[in-house]
């Protein structure tokens, strides 16, 4: 009986014969061997080091017109040590260093031609640190900082020649902050803000710096319906000419509709206030930008925020 021997061995599903080989191998003592698993048309799809029947060492995979795949090394059974993973041209894609079945280490992403796109630091299996993606000539493309596997801190993204096209925020993989975005020329484009991934505002302007619109901001205007000894009867309106086709869902407080829609940047809608002197009316909400859609016959969700507004009052001088 061997008790430590090196062999090949061909697999193959549809071969019996060849499985009742292996069988009588392991059965007997051989701990050690190469075992090759082929394609359907016969080319070696995978060669692998075995010990006791798992992947131990070394091990090929092959695309079906035979180039290597990816190399990869295992310890009884766990990805341990570098591993090549390869285009079928033959160009590397990316070398990955486990231990222990987890990713470790600094890995460099490259494309079909060569390029390298993307490096990306990991730890316990987790992008960490900070990761950088490129442009097809190698120039920088965005710089994004991670935390086990969340964004988190500062991101930015540059144009081609380099100059700053966003730069935004993250806190515990959710948008914090100011966001910001550029024109080519340097003008501003876009300003959001975030509060805990929670978008609260967002400004719109042209390339030569003028303010186009904005999205969650709304000129503040009331009208006092009916009181009783209890309550006030209030009817607010939410004003925006910029923008056309809106729709809230108001979630508090209670209001005598909760979907209210609009063609001309106008949400109306009436709530009851308890009669104290002075206060602050929390409303709540979704808010949604519409454009319509199949010749004017349907709409699309174009922009969604949550949405909320704490709205300072004095019912003998109005909204503040």
């Amino acid at each position: 009986m061997f008790n430590t021997i090196s062999i090949l061995v061909i697999l193959n599903n549809k071969n019996p014969v060849v499985c009742m080989f292996v069988m009588f191998l392991l059965l007997n003592g051989c701990e050690n061997y190469t075992a090759m698993e082929t394609f359907d048309s016969g080319n070696v799809k995978k060669e692998c080091q075995l010990k006791d029947g798992i992947p131990h060492g070394k091990c090929i995979y092959r695309f079906e017109d035979g180039a290597i795949e990816s190399v990869r090394s295992y310890n009884n059974g766990t990805l341990n040590g570098l591993a090549s993973f390869f285009y079928q041209n033959g160009q590397l894609h990316a070398k990955v260093k486990y231990i222990n079945g987890i990713r470790e280490g600094l890995t460099d992403y490259f494309d079909s031609a060569g390029v390298r796109y993307q490096s990306i630091d990991f730890r316990t299996n987790k992008a960490d640190g900070t990761a950088y993606e490129f442009f097809s000539d190698g120039s920088l493309k965005k710089k994004i900082n991670y935390s086990l596997g969340e964004l988190n801190g500062p991101s930015t993204e540059y144009y081609a020649d380099g100059t700053i096209r966003a730069q935004l925020n993250y806190s515990n993989g959710k948008l914090d902050g100011d966001i910001v975005q550029y024109f080519p020329n340097g003008k501003l484009e876009l300003l959001r803000v975030y509060d805990n991934g929670r978008l609260l505002k967002s400004e719109y302007y042209s390339d030569s710096g003028i303010l186009l619109g904005r999205f969650g901001e709304f000129m503040i205007d009331h009208e006092f319906v009916d009181s009783d000894s209890d309550s006030v009867s209030v009817t607010i309106a939410l004003v925006n000419p910029e923008f056309g086709l809106l729709m809230l869902d108001i979630t508090n407080p209670v209001v005598e509709e909760k979907t209210v829609y609009s063609e001309s940047g106008i949400i109306t809608f009436g709530l009851n206030l308890p009669k104290k002197g002075i206060g602050t009316l929390a409303l709540e909400g979704i808010l949604y930008e519409l454009e319509t859609t199949n010749n004017g016959n349907s709409a699309v969700i174009k922009n969604k925020i949550q949405f909320r507004y704490d709205i300072p009052y004095d019912l003998d001088k109005g909204f503040r």
